[in-house]
């Protein structure tokens, strides 16, 4: 599955939700992967959850949101590289 970044207009959605819809459908967003319990710009979210976020604002009311303004900006998400190892003395 690829993964998208978060951009700001998801981080506010996300937060928007948080303070206006019960707390039972906030956790059925969160549980999908990847997490959304600390939303911030550039952090990993699926198409999936973005349209979810979507249909939840506008069941919300908040008609400012578009799936397009949401996804706008937004890339595909790179994970960052794995830590180098640690160089292991043979002698």
């Amino acid at each position: 599955m690829v993964l998208l970044t978060m951009t700001p207009s998801i981080v506010e959605g996300l937060q928007l939700l948080a303070q206006g819809i019960p707390e039972a459908e906030l956790l059925l967003l969160c549980q999908q992967e990847p997490s959304l319990e600390q939303p911030a710009v550039g952090n990993p979210i699926s198409h999936t959850q973005v349209s979810d976020i979507w249909r939840a604002l506008k069941a919300a009311g908040h008609e400012g949101y578009t799936l397009e303004s949401l996804l706008k900006g937004s890339q595909v998400y790179v994970p960052p590289p794995p830590p180098k190892p640690e160089p292991v003395s043979e002698y």
